[in-house]
């Protein structure tokens, strides 16, 4: 929920930097409230993004060993 919350805000952020052209200055923007905003929103987004990425590798090390015939580490639902 909080991804979803974090990309309509980016998406207004964004909205709200092109109407505003005092907000295109990155210097300016990151010294208002907007800014922070942006920031924890890109905090979000980005923390979200790499889960995926560190289950997936953590499966294909699993799977490989299975493959590799080392039944410790195996996990049978991704050999199946």
């Amino acid at each position: 929920m909080a991804y979803v919350k974090a990309v309509y805000e980016m998406s207004e952020l964004v909205l709200l930097r092109v109407l505003n052209p005092w907000l295109m200055n990155d210097f300016i923007f990151s010294l208002t409230g907007h800014g922070f905003r942006w920031k924890q929103s890109l905090k979000v987004l980005i923390g979200t993004d790499r889960a995926p990425c560190r289950l997936l590798r953590r499966c294909r090390s699993l799977f490989c060993a299975c493959r590799a015939g080392r039944p410790r580490t195996c996990n049978k639902r991704l050999c199946a």
